[in-house]
């Protein structure tokens, strides 16, 4: 069954089944059924539970992406190429990459929407992607990775010496 067709029971066992943290007001029938808006905490706390689920998307899009580019390691992992350079790269190194060098500055623009401001971000680049094929999200991705090979192969970078 489509998530679309679900009625409310429904879509709240999928949400509790789905292992997906979940707000207590979120899964509370009585309070969907309601039709109360949601208060300005809820909101926010939606938008930002919405951004750690678009961000791990990003990343798994972005990790499939470069799988269809350059391909994998002999062991299976995910790796970005760039000229003479290869590095592995990870969900978490992507997420990490997008609070950091996405997140960060939306949230530093506009303190009092927090996290709305970032949801907008991901559907505007969602809908972007889907109505005129963009590619912003991996070329940015993609951009970050050069310059830090750039900066990694100039010294201005160093590998720590125990990388574990």
């Amino acid at each position: 069954m489509k998530v679309e067709n679900m009625n409310v029971e429904q879509l709240i066992e999928f949400i509790s089944q789905s292992g997906v943290e979940a707000p207590l007001w979120l899964v509370d029938g009585a309070r969907i059924k309601s039709g109360e808006p949601l208060s300005d905490a809820e909101l926010h706390e939606y938008a930002e539970l919405f951004c750690k689920q678009a961000r791990s998307v990003e990343a798994i899009t972005y990790l499939l992406e470069c799988r269809r580019r350059f391909g994998v390691t002999p062991d299976g992992d995910d790796v970005f190429v760039h000229g003479h350079a290869a590095m592995l790269v990870d969900q978490n190194v992507i997420e990490l990459l997008l609070q950091h060098q996405v997140e960060a500055v939306i949230l530093q623009e506009n303190p009092g929407e927090r996290y709305l401001a970032v949801m907008r971000f991901y559907q505007g680049d969602r809908i972007k992607r889907e109505q005129d094929s963009s590619t912003w999200m991996r070329d940015f991705i993609d951009n970050v990775f050069i310059e830090g090979i750039a900066a990694f192969r100039k010294g201005e970078l160093t590998v720590p010496a125990n990388l574990h």
